[in-house]
């Protein structure tokens, strides 16, 4: 495994302050936001952490004439079925724990995390995460993340979300999806003003995050930048440790 190499001036450990053994074993995969080509080798890594059991879709994020076709979508990148949540509320906590995987697609970040918070599935996915695998693509990946006000760039706040807090399930680390090169000022500023690392995510690069090690899986590298503003290519194969 390689590891990955520090940009700019030196600044605080990325990570630092949220100590990994809070977490434990986690593992949680996150995609970019784009297509099925651009995402492939984050899906092939879901389906085959997830090949032995059931994996609950949720589309939630999306307006609900989309679901159909989203799922249609879903199955066919993963090359399964999947069980659909239309409605989170309808469905218990514990059977969350009973999937091998769970695959939170993209749509508008606020109203994600707002539904996932009211069905009360907010606590049962960060348990989840310690023994099942975890998907988030666009703002499914953002919402398991720190801070959900990453996707201000993209999305409307349509639900008045004065509590931005996300999932939290990466080490402190905000995610920043569809991230291009025009975009790294501003990504260095959000994190400096907001005090939170971030992840930043072309539509073509994902990681997987196990074991308090973030790793590069994609098709193009990752940019870690930590609260001083000190950036971090992570390339494909590459990995760097939270809290490192």
């Amino acid at each position: 495994m390689r590891f990955s190499r520090d940009i700019g001036a030196p600044g605080p450990a990325i990570g630092a302050g949220r100590p990994w053994t809070r977490l434990g074993r986690v593992t949680v995969l996150l995609g970019g936001g784009g297509d099925a080509d651009d995402e492939r080798p984050v899906l092939d890594r879901f389906a085959a952490l997830a090949a032995q059991g059931a994996v609950a879709y949720w589309p939630v994020a999306l307006d609900l004439d989309d679901y159909t076709a989203a799922t249609e979508f879903v199955e066919t990148v993963l090359g399964r079925g999947v069980q659909t949540w239309d409605h989170l509320d309808e469905h218990e906590p514990e059977e969350v724990t009973v999937q091998a995987g769970v695959f939170i697609g993209g749509g508008n970040t606020f109203h994600l995390l707002n539904e996932i918070r009211c069905s009360g599935m907010d606590g049962v996915l960060r348990s989840f995460a310690r023994t099942g695998v975890l998907y988030g693509g666009s703002a499914g990946a953002i919402v398991i993340g720190a801070d959900v006000d990453s996707a201000s760039h993209i999305d409307t706040d349509r639900v008045g979300m004065a509590d931005r807090r996300g999932l939290d399930l990466i080490g402190g680390y905000a995610v920043w999806c569809h991230f291009a090169d025009g975009h790294r000022d501003a990504v260095t500023a959000w994190a400096q003003e907001r005090g939170r690392p971030v992840l930043a995510l072309t539509e073509r690069s994902g990681v997987e995050v196990s074991n308090g090690v973030v790793s590069s899986i994609g098709w193009e590298p990752v940019l870690a930048v930590d609260i001083g503003g000190r950036c971090r290519h992570v390339g494909p194969g590459d990995a760097f440790s939270l809290g490192s």
